[in-house]
């Protein structure tokens, strides 16, 4: 079959050797022989090994690696960072109330709050306004507590 190459293509030239084919199967015999007489290790094997070390089979525990004990007592692990002293719960709090009242007293402003956000909910329409109804609300406080009670409402 002619594919019309051109004058650098030598059909004739082969660029790997002719294999040589074995009839008695002598070749064969000798690769069983030498592996079934020379121990090798097989990648599979490995691991295995490494799997049965590292991880733990079902109701099997794994030997503990005593890393706490190489360490010396008290020692952290990572970076210390040292606490800042403006965090969120110290700038909430009020300087002049100790923290135990100021949450006691925050949480159940909240607790307040939240409970009127679901009675308002309740008996008013979609258009209504959070925001404009705390503005509203300020009015009917005349000590200027910031504690109204829910009856005022309803």
């Amino acid at each position: 079959m002619t594919r019309g190459y051109d004058d650098h293509f030598d059909p004739a030239q082969k660029f790997e050797g002719k294999t040589q084919y074995d009839a008695r199967g002598i070749w064969v015999r000798c690769a069983c022989e030498w592996h079934s007489h020379e121990p090798i290790i097989s990648s599979d094997q490995i691991q295995a090994n490494f799997n049965k070390r590292t991880k733990s089979q079902l109701g099997e525990v794994l030997a503990p690696n005593c890393n706490l004990d190489c360490v010396p007592r008290g020692h952290s692990f990572g970076r210390v960072k040292p606490k800042s002293s403006n965090g969120t719960s110290d700038l909430i709090t009020d300087s002049n109330q100790s923290s135990c009242l100021f949450k006691q007293d925050f949480y159940k402003w909240l607790g307040s709050l939240n409970d009127l956000k679901l009675l308002l909910q309740h008996r008013s329409d979609e258009d209504f306004q959070f925001n404009d109804f705390c503005d509203k609300a300020q009015h009917f406080d005349k000590n200027q507590t910031g504690w109204l009670p829910v009856d005022t409402f309803f």
